[in-house]
């Protein structure tokens, strides 16, 4: 044998010698949390000015914040599918309201069950239903529809919307944690309403400074998608509902983690709050509500992760909701699948080898689609037939986020350092850039069907009906 074939034969035997010595760390605990409709800048961690939240501030300033996070689709059921599958919308097929997650996807979920997790969830139903597929791989999956889910003790209702139409859901949760006695690594997922509901104007929200004595939640929900004109006034009294439910949810995610800390201290633990889009409340600048535009303040969302390891600190790599499956495959240790996205957690620890993974992961192409909402005239519309390829699509370029959309485009700069900045835009790349996500043609999945329960769900939610809105 020749010296240097001796020389790697010799250090693959040590490596081995070695690593047969060593004990494999036990898998973390990982609790993800969704607050549907939070903007990243309502949280003080991305905007000085925003209102204290005493609890979640408290949570980001001991995370790792990536305050360039994008969703990939700008409604609860493309965004959700994609964070819990880690691929892009078409690639998972639920891309409008008459479709379910495709079979063939591998789940969040079940990846960490083929782990050794025990999977729970808890979530506000609606487009995270069960019947949309997103049960898959969670031997728990606790929604307000659930049928066969053995209810908790202490919870009202048995853990089903109260008859003010106020979710329990962290009840549910909590209850949850302090009843457990699993020995089993945690996967916990967390998903909220509550601030998607800020135009109800729900009695405890104290009414800001010049709403009106009696707010109507129809008008309201009207306004913001563009059925209706809201007076200036009408306009900041949303604004300070939406608050106002920031503040009441800040209460609950406090509580979910002090019975994180309670049940979970048997093994360190990922905790993960982030959002599956933001929330438009500028008429002037033509950005309302969401769904249907892919302009980057509607996209911008937060994503907070704390665990062992993570170094707190601001993250301006640019990221996607597609990376946060992989990443926590890859913190637990579990096997991987075909992602769209990439694991983020090298970035968690910083140092030198966050820098290296940082500059790996700064020429990605990001991208978002819309398949079924659409805008015209100031409306927001839904599609009556739904096409395979996305009406209009977002993508990452550079700095340069571009969005094209039927009749028009739009190119805005991320807060990002890069080299070669110019003034304008270069819009011929973009365009080359876009182009084959327009011509991606969806997976075909199986038909959703749509219970008179849900469909209830889904009108109170702010979606009334299933289409209507012709074509673009």
């Amino acid at each position: 044998m020749k010296p240097l074939s001796r020389l790697l034969a010799t250090a693959l035997l040590v490596a081995i010698v070695c690593a047969c010595g060593r004990h494999e760390a036990p898998p973390p605990n990982i609790v993800l949390v969704s607050v549907d409709t939070l903007r990243g800048d309502a949280l003080r961690a991305y905007d000085p000015a925003a209102q204290p939240l005493p609890a979640i501030d408290a949570l980001a300033a001991r995370s790792a914040r990536f305050t360039n996070a994008l969703s990939a689709a700008a409604w609860t059921l493309p965004s959700h599918a994609s964070l819990l599958t880690g691929v892009y919308p078409h690639r998972h097929g639920a891309i409008h309201r008459d479709a379910t997650l495709a079979r063939g996807v591998p789940t969040l979920a079940g990846l960490l069950a083929r782990r050794g997790y025990e999977t729970v969830a808890f979530t506000d139903g609606g487009f995270l239903d069960t019947s949309y597929g997103f049960g898959r791989g969670f031997m728990r999956y606790d929604d307000r529809l659930s049928r066969g889910v053995p209810p908790l003790p202490d919870i009202p209702n048995s853990g089903k919307a109260s008859p003010e139409g106020t979710s329990d859901l962290f009840a549910r949760a909590d209850a949850f944690l302090a009843q457990r006695r699993s020995d089993a690594p945690l996967f916990l997922f967390v998903h909220t309403y509550a601030v998607h509901d800020y135009y109800k104007a729900h009695s405890w929200a104290t009414p800001p400074p010049g709403a009106p004595t009696a707010p109507d939640a129809t008008h309201n929900l009207a306004c913001l998608v563009g059925e209706a004109q809201c007076t200036a006034r009408e306009w900041e009294a949303l604004a300070g509902y939406y608050r106002a439910e920031l503040r009441r949810i800040d209460g609950a995610v406090g509580r979910l983690l002090a019975a994180t800390r309670a049940a979970l201290d048997d093994r360190p633990t990922y905790i993960v709050l982030l959002s599956d889009h933001g929330e438009g409340l500028d008429p002037v600048a033509g950005a309302t509500h969401h769904g249907g535009a892919l302009r980057r303040d509607l996209l911008a969302v937060p994503l907070l992760v704390s665990g062992p390891g993570v170094e707190p600190a601001a993250i301006a790599t640019p990221v996607s909701l597609v990376d946060v499956a992989p990443t926590l495959v890859a913190l637990a240790g579990a096997e991987g699948a075909s992602f769209d996205g990439r694991s983020l957690a090298p970035l968690l620890s910083g140092g030198m080898g966050g820098r290296l993974a940082s500059l790996a992961l700064a020429g990605r192409t990001l991208q978002a689609e819309e398949h079924y909402y659409w805008w015209r005239g100031g409306r927001r519309r839904a599609a009556r037939d739904v096409a395979s390829r996305a009406i209009s699509v977002g993508v990452l370029h550079g700095d340069w986020w571009y969005t094209r959309a039927p009749h028009r485009e739009l190119a805005e700069r991320l807060p990002i350092a890069s080299s070669g900045r110019t003034a304008a835009p270069p819009l011929p790349v973009l365009r080359r850039a876009a182009k084959p996500l327009l011509r991606a043609a969806a997976v075909e999945t199986e038909p959703h069907a749509e219970s008179a329960e849900l469909e209830a769900t889904l009108t109170a939610l702010g979606y009334a009906g299933g289409g209507g809105g012709g074509e673009p």
